[in-house]
């Protein structure tokens, strides 16, 4: 179960509740962008969540075995936003992402995590894009280091090899 404040969790017993979903982009170098799906921007925790029409995520789904959660994320590009060419540039490459709920009356209720991750692979298509929002699981998945066995990985002589071969050389 996700961690959200006492307020929020009341809130959402209602039969009625006023939810807005948040998307929080932050880029590898730094810049933030925000997005609403409320008709009007949003601030919330300092950060104006603008309100942009044509981004939709496909289905949600938590699984509970580790493996890998992706979900594909299409909207409209626009120069206000997310352009073509900040794409084209990688400049949302492995980006950090974060989808979360509001209740947009009453925003000192806290926020509903929904999921967090990085841009994966990037399409564009005509003035759409198409991003693959990657879990946290997935750097799991990542190879990060030198695999280690009884036998030694390297080839004799190669840049590998920690053998100097200079006392083995005869002419």
């Amino acid at each position: 179960m996700k961690p959200i404040s006492s307020p929020l969790d009341a809130h959402l017993q209602q039969e009625v509740t006023t939810l807005a979903t948040c998307w929080k982009i932050t880029r590898t170098d730094g810049i933030v962008k925000a997005f609403t799906t409320l008709d009007i921007d949003l601030i919330f925790d300092g950060i104006t969540y603008l309100s942009v029409v044509g981004i939709s995520p496909s289905s949600l789904e938590t699984k509970d075995d580790m493996s890998v959660q992706n979900i594909d994320i299409a909207g409209v590009t626009s120069s206000n936003y997310i352009s073509v060419t900040d794409i084209m540039a990688g400049l949302y490459d492995f980006a950090e992402v974060e989808i979360f709920k509001v209740n947009y009356t009453d925003l000192t209720q806290g926020r509903m995590l929904e999921q967090r991750g990085t841009i994966g692979d990037t399409k564009l298509q005509k003035q759409m894009f198409v991003v693959e929002l990657r879990g946290l699981a997935q750097q799991l998945q990542q190879h990060i280091g030198d695999l280690y066995s009884a036998t030694c990985r390297a080839e004799l002589g190669d840049n590998k090899c920690q053998k100097n071969l200079a006392a083995f050389t005869f002419n």
